[in-house]
């Protein structure tokens, strides 16, 4: 879908588009190929796109133009800056995220290419800004899954997996940075000083996701030392456990084998409180212990 804007906003098709006048599209990969040719935009990209991989980001400065793929949460798109244009491919868009964040509204306030590029932003960000509550959300689950003991089995795999994707989105939203600041700082869009306000406001707002991903990040690695920590915890309880079991049947087992042994002349032997001596002694055995343990908190 393209969007003209002359006195309104105006869906057309791509022959009705009119190469002087502002134009912002919204093209898949199967209709780019006629875009690149009417537009003139750089033809090498083409291969680029189907060759880059999905976590790749790329970005190139043309003469006359200004080419970059991106990365946000699930989604991977390019983008096409050229004079009185903006034209957005998506490459990897399950849910539809870039689709329904270039649906334009019907009217645009002065219309211009930075406006256009602020609108666009604009949403993107907003829309990463749920992505990152929610996995902010996922990780507190973590933490409190990790307090309960109720973790999962592969709870180490899912911290490392939430801090590959972090780390990948912080690398994506530098690369944007990039971009914005590239724009910001390129005459060939002709942005007056207005222009070049709105592009600063969108750079301040993608440093603050920078910012809160690399607080995820610390967050998810916090929480990882301190699952590591808990196991060992735990370890040291279960330890804790057999050494006193060790220590209480350690007597037990020395008295047994005393009276175990087959000596013709032992007095406790023909004794008729014998055994029930040996039961008293070793209960109070026990309970001294016990109650030894307990005066040291060891139990």
């Amino acid at each position: 879908m393209y969007y003209s804007f002359d006195d309104e906003i105006v869906s057309i098709e791509l022959e009705d588009a009119v190469a002087s006048g502002l134009t912002f599209g919204y093209v898949s990969m199967s209709e780019l190929a006629g875009a690149v040719e009417y537009f003139s935009l750089p033809k090498g990209t083409l291969s680029r796109l189907n060759e880059s991989s999905f976590s790749a980001c790329d970005m190139t400065v043309f003469d006359d133009c200004i080419f970059c793929i991106l990365r946000v949460s699930n989604a991977r798109f390019a983008v096409y800056v050229k004079k009185n244009l903006l034209l957005v491919v998506p490459i990897e868009d399950r849910n539809h995220e870039i689709r329904d964040i270039c649906i334009l509204p019907k009217s645009v306030e002065e219309p211009s290419l930075a406006r256009l590029i602020y609108i666009f932003l604009d949403r993107l960000i907003s829309l990463q800004g749920e992505y990152l509550s929610h996995k902010q959300e996922q990780i507190y689950e973590m933490e409190r899954q990790m307090l309960s003991s109720r973790e999962e089995q592969d709870f180490n795999i899912q911290l490392f997996r939430r801090k590959q994707i972090l780390s990948e989105l912080y690398v994506n939203y530098d690369r944007m940075m990039d971009f914005v600041c590239l724009l910001k700082d390129d005459d060939f869009g002709d942005f007056d000083e207005n222009d070049k306000k709105c592009l600063s406001l969108i750079c301040e707002r993608i440093s603050r996701l920078k910012e809160n991903v690399r607080m995820l990040c610390d967050s998810v690695v916090h929480l990882r030392d301190a699952y590591q920590s808990n196991i060992e915890v735990r370890l040291n309880q279960i330890m804790k456990i057999f050494t006193v079991f060790t220590v209480i049947f350690s007597p037990l087992s020395f008295i047994a084998g005393w009276y175990g042994m087959n000596f013709r002349y032992m007095p406790e032997l023909s004794s008729r409180f014998g055994y029930p001596g040996v039961i008293i002694f070793v209960i109070c055995v026990t309970v001294s212990l016990l109650a030894w343990f307990k005066h040291k908190k060891w139990i």
